[in-house]
């Protein structure tokens, strides 16, 4: 706890209790304390999040759990540049969708409990604390060992997205009009990068200042070092998003995570079948499988070029998609929605990220080097002419 703020906590007792009676399925659990703690890292969408330790009475005496507590309002970093304005997590928990008996074996998805506002833009989240799970993953050093836990992750949300192709499971999701959808993801970004370039049509919508600031400076210097063959279809797709949304319309579509990095994803160490564990669904929506794919294999493997690991990785979860029961694409579909969602993460990330490491600004050091991001710029680019044709 050295590096955490201890604080007299701000948080609602009411529905901390109220979550705890529906969580346990005990009407008479009574929160006797709560010792909390403001976490250092509030991640990208910049809501509160809390460390609670929790004791309560109830029908089996005392007891006690960790968690931790997010409390969801608009306006943050990720669901401004994601257009996002309700909590779509605890939606997705309040419809079931993250719930146990949704959720396929090997999975484990820590919810405790939610609580939406009346208003709806605004919830309390209770997880339980499984942050010595996600080290298995995240701290993760020797690249053999990173690669055997992205197999195991791989695995897993292979099954979810085979799952929730079935027929059954499309009709619940038609049913959550909320979810994102693919073509709102595939604008991600798209009006703040617009409000960065001077000669393209300004978004209606106003951008928040911080994210201007924080955006146009990299993406200028990434555009401004660019071959001049490459700098116009990529400044056209910072901005404009049709000819992507159209190349992924036929893509089938099943329930994504939406950011699943390795920050996300860990490896339960109490479970004998090496469970899962998955947290922050901000992003939760509908959307081809690949997005979740890609980004998890670049977070792992760099955000570099595809690498022949990379595309190994790739494969193995196409082989165990097919393995849990996916039928809606076959390899020649997987390959294309693989490439399509990597354009996605280029437009969507790259010019931010490589923009700050060509500039040699401090905050990206590390990110990757001049000649790992010209092959990317490589790859990115070739795969727009072969999938998107002259943007």
């Amino acid at each position: 706890m050295a590096d955490q703020e201890r604080v007299d906590h701000e948080l609602p007792v009411d529905i901390l209790q109220s979550v705890l009676r529906t969580g346990i399925g005990d009407r008479t659990a009574t929160i006797t304390g709560i010792s909390a703690a403001l976490l250092p890292n509030q991640g990208n969408s910049g809501n509160q999040l809390f460390r609670a330790d929790v004791t309560w009475t109830g029908q089996m005496g005392p007891a006690a759990a960790s968690w931790v507590v997010k409390h969801w309002r608009p306006g943050g970093f990720t669901s401004a540049f994601m257009d996002i304005r309700v909590p779509l997590e605890a939606l997705a928990w309040e419809h079931g969708l993250l719930q146990s008996a949704m959720v396929p074996d090997g999975l484990a998805i820590p919810f405790v409990g939610a609580t939406i506002d009346e208003a709806g833009d605004a919830a309390w989240i209770v997880m339980e604390d499984v942050g010595d799970d996600l080290d298995a993953l995240s701290e993760s050093d020797a690249a053999d060992d990173r690669t055997e836990l992205a197999r195991i992750v791989l695995d897993r949300m292979a099954r979810w997205h085979a799952a929730w192709e079935r027929p059954d499971c499309q009709a619940t999701l038609a049913a959550c009009p909320w979810l994102t959808t693919q073509e709102t993801r595939l604008r991600c970004g798209a009006d703040t990068y617009a409000s960065c370039l001077e000669d393209a049509p300004q978004p209606v919508r106003p951008i928040p200042p911080l994210m201007t600031e924080v955006l146009c400076p990299p993406t200028r210097d990434f555009l401004a070092g660019l071959p001049k063959a490459h700098r116009r279809t990529w400044r056209t797709l910072l901005h404009q998003r049709n000819a992507l949304i159209e190349a992924c319309a036929d893509l089938p579509q099943t329930l994504i995570h939406g950011d699943l990095w390795l920050g996300n994803a860990g490896i339960g160490r109490r479970a004998g079948d090496r469970e899962v564990v998955l947290i922050d669904w901000e992003w939760i929506g509908r959307g081809s499988a690949a997005f979740d794919v890609r980004l998890l294999i670049a977070s792992i493997a760099g955000h570099g070029h595809m690498s022949d690991a990379a595309r190994t990785l790739a494969d193995h979860y196409f082989h165990r998609y097919r393995t849990h029961g996916g039928s809606r694409m076959d390899r020649s579909m997987w390959e294309r929605a693989f490439d399509l969602a990597g354009i996605f993460e280029a437009v969507r990330v790259f010019p931010f990220f490589a923009g700050g490491a060509l500039n040699e600004d401090s905050r990206f050091y590390g990110w990757a080097d001049a000649a790992t991001i010209s092959a990317r710029i490589d790859e990115a680019t070739e795969a727009m002419g072969r999938w998107l044709g002259r943007v």
